[in-house]
């Protein structure tokens, strides 16, 4: 019985590295044709199938969103080549924004006609867009650029204008800082856009009067009919690499590892960054010090420097740690208090496993001799 269901897992195993293989060499293109409607229009695409077996037949079928005005050269094919549609719209389609036609290619073997086995399909999209009645734009893309402190900001406000009417259109942006309150506005500009096209609006913000930090663009889109907006995040960096945690519970009498968190405020990369660590007591006895390796800083990132705090000869208490890290011509400065707490015992998971070991062996000791008097008796 184990060999047979043994024989019949890599039966399975095989069909589906074989499906894998099949669905890796197999494709159609191009992946994606994005039409905007118009009334009784016709629009051909063509289509390139790749990566089946010369003898390998391929049938093409439509499905989806618009399939009944679609009309194919061929209805199937053998090996790799070329296909095309030809899709003949209407005078109107009701559904409105993205309609979605998707053609397929599909292989046709003897599964087909047993049921046995999974015939691979490939599928890539048309998409038909149909216009909202009326005035309707969006704004499809906004972008703003991080920088460092002084340079320049790029503001760019991507509208479409995915409505029946052509429209006017005006964009400003307003910027807050970090305390919420409004800083400025920027006028990015009036345009006409006409129907199913876009219209990219720029603007360039002078930054000499800003700080470093993080701020928020708040971008508008008003066209009349109605108004619509959007929000990004930026940030302006300046030189500076943040301590914002670090190692403070320690055990005494061995070399402990002391992790120091950090994070770059520059939109630059910042090389070679170290830590050095004091240890003081009250007294503002040195203890120890030691220094980390260096590390690199990519723009805004975090990460960690270690190094090792000697507490062999330190006994349990509070203690002062002085964190200094370098980097450039800078240093940034954290004073803390950590603890360094009584070495500890055996570990308390550890203890369990050897009491339950124990009470184990125990109980088998009690089985054994009670199984062991149980059979005198029988005996006698």
């Amino acid at each position: 019985m184990n060999a047979k269901r043994g024989f019949i897992a890599c039966i399975l195993l095989l069909s589906l590295l074989e499906c894998y293989s099949v669905a890796a060499s197999l494709g159609v293109g191009p992946a994606s044709t994005y039409v905007n409607f118009q009334p009784n229009i016709n629009f051909s695409v063509n289509f390139f199938v790749r990566g089946p077996a010369p003898e390998q037949k391929i049938g093409l079928y439509a499905t989806g969103d618009l399939k009944e005005y679609v009309e194919f050269d061929k209805t199937n094919m053998t090996g790799p080549g070329t296909f095309s549609i030809t899709v003949r719209l209407p005078d109107k389609i009701s559904k409105v924004g993205k309609n979605r036609l998707i053609i397929g290619a599909k292989e046709i073997g003897d599964e087909e006609i047993s049921g046995i086995g999974t015939a691979l399909a490939v599928e890539v999209l048309v998409e038909v867009f149909v216009p909202y009645p009326g005035k309707y734009a969006e704004i499809s893309s906004f972008s703003v650029n991080d920088i460092n402190l002084g340079e320049p900001i790029n503001f760019q406000v991507d509208v479409a204008n995915l409505g029946e009417q052509n429209i006017t259109a005006s964009v400003y942006v307003d910027i807050y800082g970090a305390n919420k309150s409004k800083i400025e506005t920027l006028n990015l500009g009036l345009s006409d856009i006409a129907t199913q096209t876009k219209k990219l609006f720029k603007k360039i913000l002078n930054t000499s009067n800003y700080n470093s930090g993080f701020y928020k663009a708040v971008a508008t889109l008003n066209y009349g009919a109605n108004e619509t907006k959007i929000e990004k995040t930026f940030k302006i960096g300046g030189l500076f690499v943040n301590i914002t945690n670090w190692t403070s519970e320690f055990e005494a009498g061995k070399l402990n590892k002391f992790d120091i968190q950090i994070e770059s405020f520059w939109n630059d990369k910042v090389s070679n960054i170290f830590a050095e660590v004091n240890i003081t007591d009250k007294n503002n006895a040195l203890l120890d010090t030691f220094k980390t390796p260096s590390v690199s800083l990519s723009p805004w990132q975090k990460t960690n420097l270690s190094g090792y705090f000697n507490a062999e000869k330190i006994k349990a208490g509070i203690y002062k740690a002085d964190i200094s890290i370098f980097y450039e011509d800078k240093t940034t400065r954290v004073i803390a208090d950590i603890e360094v707490k009584e070495k500890k015992g055996l570990n308390f998971v550890l203890i369990v496993l050897i009491s339950a070991a124990v009470v184990l062996f125990i109980a088998a000791l009690i089985y054994f001799f009670l199984r062991k008097n149980a059979g005198k008796k029988k005996r006698k």
